[in-house]
This record gives structure tokens, sequence and C-alpha cells, in this order.
């Protein structure tokens, strides 16, 4: 129930530091919490953050918001996967809103801390080999930044060498 209603003040709260704040909580109690919810409630956490990460304006909220997302991540692809998660990362990516682009990479960098959700990423690295290309030759600085954190999150779980060569090469005259 905590957990539930937090929900509104990461949605609704006219201050930032409060959605902030709900987030981080959020992020803190969804370990301990996923396995209680149910079905209907997870997959309302889940529109919920999506919701959220699509509309906020704050960069430290979506920071803290892409990070409960990677929380959530680990659990929700234990159990079947979240594929809404990679569709808006995609999506985001390919946005002529430079914010949106700016919330892919922020959400790529903080799912790829996570070794779980990196292993059910790993059949799309080609693709997010494309999505980091194309953001690393973005014209906004905010952007490649983004990119760049997100690429040296990705770096250490690319397995082998001859992986890593293969997927790394083409991204490195773009640094």
């Amino acid at each position: 129930a905590f957990m539930l209603d937090l929900l509104p003040r990461l949605t609704q709260s006219q201050a930032a530091h409060v959605r902030q704040l709900a987030a981080v909580l959020l992020r803190r109690r969804i370990g301990s919490h996923w396995r209680k919810l149910g079905a209907a409630n997870t997959n309302r956490i889940k529109a919920t953050l999506l919701q959220v990460l699509a509309t906020e304006p704050e960069g430290a909220v979506v920071r803290s918001v892409a990070a409960l997302c990677a929380s959530a991540a680990r659990h929700a692809m234990s159990k079947g996967g979240w594929p809404e998660l990679l569709s808006c990362v995609l999506e985001g990516s390919r946005s002529p809103t430079t914010a949106h682009r700016l919330v892919a990479m922020t959400l790529i960098a903080s799912l790829l801390e996570s070794d779980e959700v990196t292993e059910h990423l790993r059949p799309h690295f080609v693709l997010l080999k494309d999505l980091l290309a194309a953001a690393l030759q973005d014209a906004q600085l905010d952007v490649a930044r983004g990119a760049l954190k997100a690429l040296s999150a990705w770096t250490p779980s690319l397995g082998t060498e001859q992986d890593a060569a293969s997927l790394l090469r083409p991204l490195v005259p773009l640094v």
C-alpha cells in the first residue's frame, strides 16, 4: 500500500523535490515489495513510470525515475519482461524533442547498470549500438553526453573481446 500511495505524489505533486523524493522512496522499496504487489499493481506502476518519463520536465526527477525504472525492470524482467520499456527507449531516442532523447539516454544508462537487465537486453545489443551511434552524433551536446554515459555503462557487460570489438569499434570514431 505504501508504494501505491506514493504514485500520486510522483505524478501529481507541484513540487519537483516531492516528485523526486517519491521516486527515490519507491526505488528503495520496490525490491522488497514487487512480488507482493500482484500483476495489476505492477502493471499500474510500470505504466505510471513510463508516463512520468514521457512528461516530466525536471532533470533531477527524470534521473530518479530512470533509476526507479531500472530497479523495477530488474524485477519485471524476471517475471516475463517489460516490452513497453524498450519501446519507450526506442521512441524517446528517435524523438525530435531533445528532452525525450536525453531521457532515453538516461534510461539506457540506468538500465545497463543492472546485470539482470543487461542480460535481458543482450538480444538487442545491435539495436542498442545503433541508438548510441545516433545519439553520439546528436547536435545537442547533452544528448551526446548522455549517450557517452550510456556507452560507459554498457561497456563492462559486452562479454567476449570479440563481441566488444564488433559492437564498440564502430562507435569509437563518434566519441
